[in-house]
């Protein structure tokens, strides 16, 4: 098949956003640099397991029974902050935080780690919360916003914030890298929401933050300005978001738009 089957609720909707970030082959496998070998994505009403050309069938059949029944984890939390004196990053306040809670991986995912292993050799383990992005969406921008779809990307050729090739950012605010939008102050590109991965059912964004303009709204301005932009073009596709389960700022993202969390993807990466 040349797409992940589409099958109803979260379920279905993770395995668009698998779909999206990684092109698949005739064959369903993954495809394209940087192709996990295995993915697995968990919803509250099923499992999606995806992997790449290089593993084995009787593999991918193991790992799928090995994650029957694993469910989605809710957004790692931070604990209490530390006693005076102790280590860790400091919290809003200055206060130091302890270290992140992450959840632990469930013991079908762990299987199915061993099972790719066994087979392709040793894989880097990550995970993270997925999230859908109504087109909806909305937030009170805290910045000037200039989008793909008006303005005139003329006066950004010079503000290239140096995270982007010369060639790459011309693509960019040219439209050939899809829609996006920038948050601009002073003259400087302080945030970017983009779309790094694409199908024609579904869109993830991508989004950056200048270092010393963080935590103030700046990610979430560009992420509702993006979906509006990307939901215009009236072709339908679903947008996701997703990140870490200790990238912190970016779940902060998810919390000040309201996104609901869709699961928890595991990726297993040579």
């Amino acid at each position: 098949m040349s797409s992940v089957e589409l099958v109803p609720g979260d379920r279905g909707l993770l395995a668009l956003q698998v779909e999206a970030n990684w092109p698949v082959d005739g064959n369903g496998r993954l495809t394209g640099p940087g192709a996990p070998r295995l993915v697995v994505a968990a919803a509250a009403d099923g499992v999606v397991v995806a992997a790449s050309a290089g593993v084995p069938d009787a593999v991918v059949v193991g790992a799928r029974a090995a994650v029957v029944g694993v469910r989605p984890e809710p957004p790692p939390t931070r604990r209490a902050p530390r006693a005076a004196g102790a280590t860790g990053e400091p919290g809003p306040s200055g206060a130091a935080a302890g270290p992140a809670s992450s959840p632990a991986v469930p013991t079908g995912v762990r299987r199915a780690r061993e099972l790719v292993e066994e087979a392709t050799g040793p894989v880097t383990l990550s995970a993270g919360p997925c999230y859908l992005i109504p087109p909806e969406v909305r937030y009170a921008p805290t910045a000037r916003v200039v989008t793909s779809d008006g303005g005139d990307p003329a006066t950004l050729r010079a503000a290239n914030p140096g995270n982007w090739g010369a060639g790459e950012w011309d693509d960019l605010l040219d439209g050939a890298l899809g829609p996006w939008a920038m948050a601009v102050a002073a003259g400087r590109v302080i945030a970017i929401c983009h779309t790094p991965c694409w199908s024609a059912r579904a869109a993830e964004a991508g989004v950056w933050t200048r270092p010393g303009c963080r935590g103030r709204g700046h990610a979430a301005t560009v992420t509702a300005a993006w979906a509006r932009v990307t939901a215009a073009a009236g072709d339908g596709r679903r947008l996701f978001y997703s990140t870490t389960a200790t990238n912190h700022a970016s779940q902060r993202v998810t919390r000040r738009l309201g996104l609901r969390q869709l699961g928890w993807m595991w990726k297993l990466t040579a």
